[in-house]
């Protein structure tokens, strides 16, 4: 026993973590009847499970849909560990932070498919840190490159179908469910004409270095926020927010990840 730092934590073999955090649960049934003296009790219960995980980097694992093994170490000796396929990736966070010089990082969220043991978790991350750079990195929106990229923010989700059954042993799990995703960024502009209209459909790519990017085909247009204040002497910015279409009407479009591999429409 004693008190530990978490410093070789890691997390299924992924390199340059930040963090991760587990959340167990068990959502008890209260019942109140004649015998329990005018109080309340409780019996059984509903397990889940959920939690999260931050890293340096632009493509964690897993991706929103995916089933897959959890496994983390607090320290390289102790931590926790699902059963086969016992996680369900709910959504992924990528973050651009250009104005701010903060290195590139993705947050990945997952819940409850099956049990999860607290134990043995020997695992480290014996990889050579090399957190990606957001340095002239920039939003590219229908082929053409948008100027002074500020910030930007790309989530990507598939919320898992929860259900309990009589073939579930008390737990809760979870079917892949419909994928959607946002993405909002922040630029200084001068000429408004320039803007993006509400409610098109464009092909918008996130770039993770200089040559690759997170694409998708199409994000639609859904609000824009223009900011101009003389009183602080701020320069003008917009903040510009779209949301997933996946059809545009005459096609199915795509989701690739930064190695081209198409990762929606799901196979």
């Amino acid at each position: 026993m004693g008190v530990i730092t978490g410093l070789n934590m890691t997390v299924n073999g992924e390199n340059t973590l930040r963090m991760w955090q587990i959340e167990e649960l068990s959502e008890l049934t209260p019942y109140v009847a004649s015998n329990t003296d005018s109080g309340t009790g409780r019996k059984c219960g509903i397990d889940d499970w959920k939690g999260i995980y931050l890293g340096y980097g632009h493509t964690p694992a897993v991706f929103p849909g995916d089933f897959f093994t959890f496994a983390a170490s607090m320290d390289g000796a102790l931590g926790w560990y699902s059963e086969e396929n016992g996680a369900y990736c709910e959504q992924i966070d990528i973050v651009l932070d250009v104005e701010k010089n903060q290195y590139i990082q993705y947050a990945v969220h997952f819940s409850r498919n099956g049990t999860l043991t607290k134990g043995a978790a020997v695992y480290s991350d014996t990889t050579v840190p090399s957190p990606p750079c957001p340095e002239s990195l920039t939003v590219i929106r229908g082929e053409v490159d948008e100027n002074d990229v500020r910030f930007a923010h790309l989530i990507m989700r598939c919320p898992g179908r929860p259900y309990v059954s009589s073939s579930t042993s008390g737990g809760r799990k979870r079917n892949r469910g419909a994928f959607d995703a946002a993405l909002e960024y922040h630029r200084y502009f001068s000429d408004p004409t320039t803007l993006p209209a509400v409610e098109t459909d464009y092909r918008m790519q996130l770039e993770v270095t200089d040559a690759t990017n997170w694409d998708l085909e199409w994000m639609k247009m859904v609000r824009l926020e223009a900011i101009v204040n003389t009183e602080t002497q701020e320069n003008v910015g917009v903040k510009l927010f779209f949301e997933f279409n996946g059809q545009n009407g005459t096609a199915t479009g795509s989701v690739k990840n930064p190695a081209l591999t198409e990762k929606w429409p799901f196979s």
